[in-house]
C-alpha cells in the first residue's frame, strides 16, 4: 500500500485539473483527451498490478484490436489494452484509448464472444468520449469530494479504504462517476456494430449482462464494481437482446482462437492472477482426489508453478496432458514450467519437439502472430538467454519486438534489454530498458534510459530517432 503522501499527490493531481480553466466537452481535442489519458495512465499504473504474461496481455489484445480493425474505419487513438490484476469483477477505459479488465472478469466468462463483448462495450465508451464528458461533470460537483473519489475508484478492491470509506465511495461513484442511460446505450449499440463487423455473436454481450442483472446487492458490492459505474437496468438488457435479435449472420466469422478448450486455459491463466494460490492448491487438491477430471489436475499444476512448486506441478501437468484434449499449447505450458524453474535445456526441448519441428531457425511471416505462437517464442528467446545463447535469444526477440500484441508488455521489452546487454549492445540495451518503464508509468526512469541510448547510438540508426521521439513525448508528462 503505497503511503499517505502519495496518495496526497495523487489527489493534488486531481484538484489541480478540476482547478485548471473550465472548457466545455467540445473544446477538448483527442491530441489533449490523449495527454489526459496518459497523465492518468501514469498515476493508475502505479497503483495497480498490471499483468505481464505474454499470451494473456496478448490475447486480450487480438481480441480487442480485432474489434477496432474490422468495426473502425479510422481510430482516434492507439488503443492500448490491459489485463489488471484483481478478484474484482471490473473493466474501464480512460481517455486516449486505454482500456482495462480485471482477471477477476475471466471466472464469469464462458466464451471469447462475451470478451468481446465486454471489451467492445469499454471500446465504445471511449469512441463516444463518455470517459472525458464524466470527468466534466464531476468538476463542477464538490472539489475535495470529486478528488477522493476518483482516486478511490482508481484505487479499487481494498486499497479504496485509504482514501475513503466503502460505504460514502459506493454513494459517491453511483453519483457521481456513473454512466448515464444515455451512454450506456451508445456504448451497447457502439460495441454490438464492433462485434457484428468482426464476426463475433452480439449474444455474447447480452448473455454476460444477463449474468452481471442476475447478481444481488450484496454481490454487487463485493464483487461486482463495475455495475457500479456501469448501471444496469432490466430495460437495458431488452434493448440489448433487440439489437441481438437484428443480427443476421452473414460471411467470415473473425475469432482469435474458435477452440473452447484453449478459452478455458486463458481463464484459468487469468484466474491464478485472481486467487491466493494456497487456498487454491488446497481446493483443487481435495478436488483431483474426489474428482480426479483433468482439468481440475490441470489447475492444480498450474497454481503449483505459479507458487513454486515445480517439482510437484510437473507431476501434476504431466499427468493432465495424458487426459487432456491433445493440444499442443499444454506443453506450452510444461515449457513455460521448465523456463521458471531455471530448467532452460528442457525448456527449449519442449519448444523444438512440439512447436519447431526440430528447426533452429525462427521465421515469422508478416507482423501477426496468435497469443500462443508469441508465448512459444518468448519462452524460446527466454531459454536460449538462459543457456547463454544470447545471440540466438537476440534474433528471437529482434523479431518479436515491432509486434502490436507485445507493444505494451513490459516484461518482453526488460528480457530484450538483459539480452542487449550481454552482448554489449548499449544502445539497445537502454533503449528497451526505456521502454521498459515507459509502459509501467515511469516517465523518469524512461527518460534516463532513452538519453543514455543517445549516448551509445549512431545517429543515422532508426532506433536513435525513437529515442529521440520518446524523450519528447515524456517530458510532456514529467
Amino acid at each position: 500500500m503505497k503511503s499517505p503522501a502519495k496518495i496526497k499527490i495523487l489527489i493534488v493531481f486531481f484538484i489541480f485539473f478540476l482547478f485548471s480553466p473550465p472548457r466545455s466537452f467540445g473544446l477538448i481535442s483527442l491530441s489533449q483527451e490523449e495527454k489526459l489519458g496518459k497523465r492518468i495512465f501514469r498515476l493508475l499504473s502505479q497503483r495497480v498490478e498490471l499483468v505481464q504474461d505474454p499470451e494473456l496481455i496478448a490475447y486480450i489484445s487480438e481480441v480487442g484490436n480485432l474489434l477496432l480493425k474490422k468495426g473502425v474505419k479510422h481510430k482516434p487513438f492507439d488503443f492500448k489494452f490491459f489485463l489488471v490484476r484483481s478478484p474484482i469483477f471490473n473493466a474501464c477505459s480512460i481517455p486516449g484509448g486505454y482500456i482495462f479488465v480485471n482477471t477477476g472478469v475471466f471466472e464469469d466468462l464462458d466464451s471469447e464472444d462475451e470478451l468481446a463483448g465486454i471489451l467492445g462495450h469499454e471500446i465504445g465508451h471511449s469512441l463516444r468520449h463518455h470517459v472525458v464528458k464524466q470527468i466534466e461533470t464531476v468538476k463542477r460537483l464538490q472539489i475535495a469530494t470529486t478528488a477522493l473519489t476518483i482516486a478511490s475508484l482508481l484505487l479499487g478492491g481494498p486499497q479504496a479504504g485509504a482514501v475513503i470509506s466503502y460505504t460514502s465511495l459506493a454513494a459517491a461513484q453511483t453519483k457521481l462517476l456513473a454512466y448515464s442511460r444515455e451512454d450506456e446505450k451508445e456504448a451497447d449499440t457502439t460495441g454490438m456494430e464492433l462485434l457484428k463487423k468482426a464476426g463475433y455473436s452480439p449474444w455474447g454481450m447480452v448473455r454476460l449482462m444477463e449474468k452481471l442483472s442476475q447478481k444481488g446487492d450484496l454481490a454487487i458490492q463485493l464483487n461486482y464494481r463495475y455495475l457500479l459505474t456501469h448501471p444496469l437496468p432490466p430495460e437495458r438488457v431488452s434493448y440489448l437482446t433487440f439489437l441481438a435479435k437484428k443480427f443476421k449472420k452473414k460471411g467470415r466469422r473473425y475469432i482469435i482462437s474458435p477452440d473452447k478448450f484453449y478459452f478455458k486455459r486463458m481463464c484459468i491463466k487469468a484466474m491464478l492472477f485472481s486467487s491466493d494460490l494456497t487456498d487454491l492448491i488446497l481446493t483443487y487438491k481435495e478436488l483431483v482426489r474426489l474428482h480426479p477430471d483433468p482439468w481440475n489436475q490441470y489447475t492444480l499444476a498450474m497454481a503449483l508453478a505459479k507458487a513454486r512448486y515445480f517439482k510437484d506441478a510437473e507431476k501434476e501437468l504431466l499427468k493432465a496432458i495424458k487426459k487432456l484434449p491433445q493440444k499442443d499449447y499444454f506443453w506450452l505450458d510444461l515449457a513455460e514450467l521448465y523456463l521458471k524453474w531455471g530448467r532452460y535445456k528442457k525448456a527449449l526441448f519442449i519448444i523444438k519437439q512440439h512447436f519447431l519441428n526440430g528447426k533452429e531457425a525462427l521465421i515469422l511471416s508478416g507482423r501477426h502472430l496468435s497469443p500462443w505462437k508469441i508465448e512459444e517464442y518468448y519462452i524460446l528467446g527466454s531459454a536460449l538467454e538462459g543457456i547463454g545463447d544470447y545471440q540466438q535469444a537476440w534474433k528471437v526477440f529482434e523479431r518479436l519486438k515491432d509486434l502490436p500484441a507485445i507493444n505494451e508488455n513490459p516484461r518482453f521489452f526488460f528480457s530484450f534489454g538483459r539480452v542487449c546487454t550481454q552482448l554489449k549492445k548499449e544502445g539497445e540495451a537502454h533503449f528497451y530498458f526505456g521502454k521498459y518503464y515507459e509502459i509501467i508509468g515511469d516517465y523518469t526512469t524512461a527518460i534516463f534510459h532513452y538519453s543514455r541510448a543517445l549516448s551509445f547510438l549512431n545517429k543515422k540508426d532508426k532506433i536513435y530517432k525513437k529515442a529521440v521521439l520518446r524523450i519528447k513525448d515524456l517530458k510532456k508528462f514529467e
